[in-house]
């Protein structure tokens, strides 16, 4: 038998050549680090060879290959382990960082993230910084798909054992539906019912006919999501200053719309209003500031029958309703009312 170990580079045989093959099971020690040159521990591949001197059956058994570190020095330490958003959707740019210190000033057999159970290879943030006694910095960047997701950091410095970091929670990505800031001057992906729409200064602007206009978007098959848009309803001669958004819009008989008002005066400056079959029933309303000419962030958090409803990250009011399950979203105008509608944006 001989046993030879490949980094790439040149090959070692481990033997010093042919060996006679065991007649019981035999323990077979290498140091790697005793072999001249040096050998490249990340590429080494190790080939056995069976060499059979006389006719007949020659067979070779082999169990338990394993490397282990003789430990030496002081294990490194992982600190300051964590990710940049908590929460995001499958847009966002998410970095993973982690500081490495080794006493011994050695560097990083490898810097790994285990995230979800993968392994990613970490890249330090400052190749030049050959220091490790004082922290070195690493980090690495992806996108994730929606959930929730959990992570812990890996290493070792290969002259002591491997160290991992606590497992941690996060981030928690939501599935990005629609996204539209209207910054590319079109409104693509936008159907409108009635009524003057088009996009002015990056914002999509809406003027009604002598009833309800809408424009919508998006998928008849969506189900659960949050609405998330930007509204100012104007202060325009004639207009009646009466806007809104839609959600789970079916047809122009059937969906959810939400009125934001400037100038009700019967506390109902934002009313949830359902149509089914032509026939609308109020569900819940409120009565915040609305002013003329001024942009606010309405927010609505459609999770089965559970509705939800916010105004600038403040809760208006939530109620239960079942009639209709999923729908298309929307943006309204309502008896020459004009209005700016911006970043709307539709997550799971």
């Amino acid at each position: 038998m001989k046993i030879e170990l490949n980094d790439g580079t040149r090959t070692y045989n481990l033997t010093g050549g042919w060996a006679a093959v065991p007649t019981s099971w035999t323990d077979l020690q290498i140091n790697l680090d005793a072999l001249s040159p040096a050998v490249n521990k990340k590429k080494t591949t190790m080939a056995i060879w069976l060499n059979q001197t006389a006719v007949g059956y020659g067979e070779l058994l082999v169990d338990e290959i394993k490397a282990t570190n003789v430990a030496s020095g002081s294990a490194p330490t992982l600190t300051a382990g964590g990710v940049n958003h908590a929460s995001g959707d499958t847009d966002t740019d998410y970095t993973f960082s982690v500081t490495y210190t080794d006493a011994d000033n050695e560097k990083p057999f490898a810097m790994e993230l285990v995230l979800d159970g993968v392994v990613h290879a970490m890249t330090a943030v400052d190749a030049g910084d050959t220091t490790y006694t004082d922290g070195k910095a690493y980090a690495y960047t992806t996108k994730l798909p929606p959930g929730v997701h959990s992570y812990y950091f890996h290493t070792t410095d290969t002259t002591r054992d491997a160290v991992s970091s606590a497992i941690q929670s996060g981030p928690a990505v939501s599935g990005s539906l629609l996204a539209d800031d209207f910054e590319d001057g079109n409104a693509d992906g936008w159907t409108p019912t009635s009524g003057a729409w088009s996009v002015q200064a990056g914002r999509y602007a809406g003027q009604a006919g002598s009833g309800n206009s809408f424009s919508v978007a998006g998928d008849s098959a969506w189900t659960d999501y949050t609405l998330q848009a930007d509204v100012s309803v104007t202060n325009n001669t004639g207009g009646n200053k009466d806007a809104g958004l839609l959600f789970r819009y079916v047809d122009s008989d059937n969906y959810y719309m939400l009125y934001v008002k400037n100038n009700d005066r019967t506390g109902r400056k934002l009313e949830l209003v359902k149509s089914v079959g032509g026939v609308k029933t109020t569900l819940g309303y409120a009565n915040p500031s609305v002013a003329a000419d001024t942009f606010y962030i309405y927010k609505i958090v459609a999770d089965g029958s559970s509705l939800s409803v916010y105004q600038n990250g403040v809760p208006q009011f939530a109620v239960a309703d079942g009639a209709l399950s999923s729908g298309r979203i929307g943006a309204r105008v309502y008896a020459n009312t004009k209005a700016y509608f911006d970043n709307v944006t539709v997550t799971r």
